[in-house]
């Protein structure tokens, strides 16, 4: 596990967002979004975020926030003591998504 902080994200509660470098780099190949632009989403004022009721962890959520770059992003994660913040996954919203970003 490395540490990357964004100023959006220390911005916000002070939030430290945990990543694997492996993950990172897959999930940036994958849908060509880095987890690094994922962090910014998190300091969008705006964003709506949901419980991943998915998935059986208790602390996995969805967030749908707009990037420092303005692109609406779908940023999946975990909330871990002390306010860390681990990144599962993150992607460009589908046009459905943006318009419930968007209400």
């Amino acid at each position: 596990m490395a540490l990357l902080q964004s100023k959006a994200v220390a911005a916000k509660a002070c939030c430290i967002v945990w990543v694997g470098w492996k993950k990172a780099l897959s999930n940036t190949k994958k849908h060509s979004v880095s987890f690094k632009k994922a962090c910014t989403a998190f300091g969008d004022k705006l964003s709506i975020t949901v419980a991943d009721i998915e998935h059986s962890e208790k602390n996995r959520f969805v967030i749908i926030g707009k990037s420092i770059k303005s692109n609406t992003l779908v940023v999946v994660h975990l909330e871990e003591s002390d306010a860390k913040i681990r990144i599962v996954s993150a992607r460009k919203a589908t046009k459905n998504e943006q318009r419930v970003y968007e209400r």
